[in-house]
């Protein structure tokens, strides 16, 4: 059981539990920048953050780390 709740919490729910936190505090310069780009593009948005809600792991590191959101950001511009 040890094993497999170890599996969980670094496969899956760490990022569920960090992205909750990222949304109760004030977001991070990344978070701010994700957040920006989702308001202005809803296709941004259905990808990177409402598409992410079955595989929130996906959403890292670019919602935690500034240059990882901004080259995502940028590829996405494109």
């Amino acid at each position: 059981m040890e094993e497999t709740g170890a599996r969980w919490w670094r496969d899956r729910a760490q990022y569920a539990w960090r992205f909750n936190n990222l949304l109760l505090d004030p977001p991070g310069e990344a978070g701010t920048m994700m957040l920006d780009a989702a308001a202005r593009d809803r296709g941004f948005a259905d990808r990177h953050l409402f598409g992410t809600f079955p595989a929130r792991q996906e959403l890292f590191p670019q919602i935690e780390d500034p240059a990882a959101a901004r080259r995502l950001i940028a590829e996405q511009a494109v």
